[in-house]
């Protein structure tokens, strides 16, 4: 073939008068043709297209897994530290027996929510419970403090279990 006379296709037509530096490129798409061209561009994008995929099948699972753990991790705080996280109990006495009740309750549905989120059963059904232990949190914070810091982490919070609830079912789940 003359140099130029051939060049990429465009809606099913030849291009002539190629610039010079696309010669190798026609030489080789006219020896694969249209399909062979094609396959040659899915096979080179193997590498980052696998791991988009792979990415993509397990971000779920990921996300689901580190809020399982975070929500152990903030049961575990609330049920060895109940005092502090009494006042923000609303409506009764901070040191008393009803106030830390309710903290060693929420403290335990964090905990076992968590445990079951990250283990990935019943996971629509434990981020929401989750979602609404945050969002009554947030009310009783909203009643005794007022928004704060506390109040942001909760509201976050409820947003991410949310999100967990309305994603799709994902890989490494079992759901009841």
């Amino acid at each position: 073939l003359p140099r130029g006379s051939m060049d990429l296709r465009e809606n099913g037509k030849m291009k002539r008068n190629a610039p010079p530096s696309s010669t190798v490129l026609q030489h080789s798409m006219h020896a694969c043709g249209p399909k062979g061209w094609n396959r040659m561009k899915a096979q080179s994008s193997v590498g980052i297209g696998g791991a988009a995929d792979a990415l993509r099948e397990y971000a779920g699972a990921g996300a689901r897994i580190l809020l399982g753990a975070l929500l152990v991790w903030m049961g575990v705080s609330q049920l060895t530290s109940a005092q502090e996280w009494a006042q923000f109990i609303p409506f009764v006495d901070h040191s008393s027996v009803a106030a830390l009740a309710c903290v060693a309750a929420a403290s335990q549905a964090l905990a076992i929510s968590g445990l079951l989120l990250a283990a990935g059963i019943g996971s629509r059904l434990w981020s929401a419970a989750a979602a609404a232990l945050f969002l009554l949190m947030l009310l009783g914070i909203a009643l005794t403090h007022g928004p704060g810091q506390i109040g942001i982490r909760d509201l976050a919070l409820a947003g991410l279990c949310l999100a967990v609830f309305s994603a799709p079912s994902e890989t490494l789940t079992i759901q009841l």
